[in-house]
């Protein structure tokens, strides 16, 4: 795919050109020049409904940031992600996000191994264990993947400050964080960021299988879920994801 830089593209100083000579013009405008605007600039799907008719765009607008799609190779760049092909560039690893939502009997091969399988049986699991109800087992696959603030890792001492938080009049907080794994984790985390990109995120929540407690948790400030609650949808899921 081409890695040239999208300001240098001759479509996005097209579609410069475009905004400049139409970001002046009201609204009023385009519905008096397309009065169908609002049936034509409007899209559904899965239940959703965008209506998109009172930004200020019209056909050409469309037209060009289509040819910026095509130049960038958006559909080929979209095909290698369902593919899961390594498009993680900074970790050279597939993003699954995907998989998450993929339905019986679908295929995403990851280096020759179908992960779809995988996911469906830590789905199975939960439910079998009764550690998910069916409805928490539905919201898993269809859970939303947020982009947080990026923060750095929570340090233990972050960490008891905002147990403390919580329960400021408590002189002893329970946890199921074990204290020698949480310290060596957090040495680990400390040392793969420092090969990573300035301002990468990360999180990483060790949970004892047996019982859905977490032994170690290091992540953003804004990290979740809390380290004395039992796992939420869909957590375990990307925990097992990361296995393969």
């Amino acid at each position: 795919m081409s890695t040239v830089e999208l300001a240098a593209r001759p479509q996005w100083q097209a579609l410069q050109r475009h905004a400049a000579q139409i970001g002046h013009r009201h609204l009023r405008e385009f519905f008096a020049d397309d009065p169908k605007r609002g049936e034509r600039f409007s899209a559904e799907a899965a239940g959703l409904y965008l209506d998109y008719a009172k930004q200020r765009v019209d056909a050409e607008t469309i037209g060009l940031l289509d040819a910026l799609a095509q130049a960038c190779g958006l559909p080929q760049r979209i095909a290698a992600m369902f593919r899961g092909d390594a498009i993680n560039t900074s970790e050279d690893r597939p993003a699954l996000h995907v998989a998450l939502r993929a339905p019986r009997g679908a295929k995403i091969l990851v280096r020759g191994h179908d992960v779809v399988p995988d996911v469906h049986a830590v789905l199975d699991r939960m439910a079998a264990l009764g550690a998910w109800t069916q409805a928490q087992v539905h919201d898993a696959r269809i859970e939303s993947v947020a982009a947080r603030s990026l923060q750095p890792p929570l340090a233990a001492a972050l960490l008891a400050e905002r147990l403390h938080a919580e329960q400021p009049g408590a002189r002893r907080i329970a946890t199921t964080i074990d204290a020698g794994l949480q310290h060596a984790l957090e040495g680990r985390v400390t040392d793969y960021l420092a090969r990573l990109p300035e301002r990468t995120s990360a999180a990483l929540l060790v949970v004892d299988n047996a019982t859905l407690e977490a032994r170690a948790y290091v992540g953003s400030a804004a990290f979740g879920p809390s380290v004395r609650m039992p796992l939420v949808p869909g957590c375990a899921v990307r925990y097992a994801l990361t296995l393969l």
